[in-house]
């Protein structure tokens, strides 16, 4: 796989899917092995550049050559489209890209019903804002599909 250098993931260490997809990225080869940085153990230099608020419910993807800082589900695709471009590319397109939005926002938004964590560290956490829509969508998801969980 084509790794995606001087890029750092930040990602909630306490969410457990969220730990398995970052570390498979870089077990993959995706990520270099700097290439994820813990939400709460995060450095002077991603404060100064990420959107602290933005990234409890977008996981943000920072690019330390152009200081830039990509969030939610361009994240994702920036990282999966270096290895599958064709992959990239048809996430992109117009009704693909709506559907796969709307599939990230439900499921981030409510990661932490999706697996609960085992404990949260105060005001540095990881924890998404409260979305009424996403949470009335999974609890709905749940009732009528509910030997999927």
């Amino acid at each position: 796989m084509k790794t995606l250098k001087n890029h750092t993931l930040i990602y909630d260490s306490e969410c457990p899917m969220c730990n398995m997809y970052s570390q498979g990225f870089i077990v993959a080869g995706m990520l270099d092995q700097n290439g994820r940085e813990a939400f709460t153990e995060l450095s002077t230099e991603s404060k100064n550049l990420m959107d602290f608020n933005r990234a409890k419910n977008e996981i943000a993807l920072i690019d330390h050559k152009k200081n830039h800082v990509t969030y939610g589900l361009d994240s994702l695709l920036l990282i999966i489209g270096n290895s599958f471009p064709m992959l990239e590319k048809m996430a992109r397109i117009k009704p693909l890209y709506w559907l796969f939005k709307k599939l990230y926002s439900f499921v981030s938004y409510n990661r932490k019903q999706i697996i609960p964590s085992k404990n949260d560290h105060g005001t540095d956490a990881c924890i998404p804002d409260f979305n009424l829509k996403y949470r009335l969508a999974y609890i709905a998801f749940v009732a009528f599909f509910p030997d999927i969980f």
